[in-house]
């Protein structure tokens, strides 16, 4: 009788008998580890930009970035006309909500998805704002956005498939 050798792609023991997969782990697709990476950037880009929308908006400027939030815009739009205190609030409030984006960021990257699901909920109901404001080139923006940050999404489905 011929001894039966296992492929050569699976560990053998020092007997040369094959190893169960369970002995050994699959190294992560780099690739899906980068896009997940990526995708949860998009939440720190978001935070970052609007803080910046805001700077600008309360030192009198005229532009902005296209990924900033409406709600920080509605805010400071709205707080500007408090005498003294509006200002500071609409800040405090500009800087919470950027806060909250960056935090979905350092979370989503540490691989946690139900992070994902619930900064593209929020940044989902950002959208309807620029969609009542009628300001139909954010409401792109937002898709594509939203777009990346899903691809996120399915890579770190994708890297939990290869783990099971």
């Amino acid at each position: 009788m011929t001894p039966q050798f296992p492929p050569p792609d699976r560990p053998t023991d020092i007997y040369g008998a094959a190893m169960p997969n369970q002995l050994f782990s699959i190294e992560p697709d780099p690739e899906l580890l980068e896009q997940i990476h990526s995708s949860a950037n998009w939440f720190y880009w978001i935070g970052g930009l609007s803080l910046i929308n805001s700077i600008i908006t309360h030192a009198g400027g005229r532009f902005g970035f296209f990924f900033g939030l409406a709600v920080c815009q509605v805010a400071d739009a709205v707080l500007q006309h408090i005498e003294s205190i509006g200002t500071v609030v609409a800040i405090a409030f500009d800087v919470l909500i950027a806060a909250l984006f960056c935090l979905f960021g350092w979370l989503a990257n540490k691989r946690m998805q139900w992070v994902f699901w619930v900064g593209m909920l929020f940044y989902t109901a950002d959208g309807l704002i620029s969609l009542l404001a009628q300001d139909y080139i954010g409401l792109v923006v937002h898709g594509i956005a939203l777009f990346f940050i899903f691809k996120g999404v399915l890579a770190l489905q994708a890297l939990r498939r290869m783990s099971a």
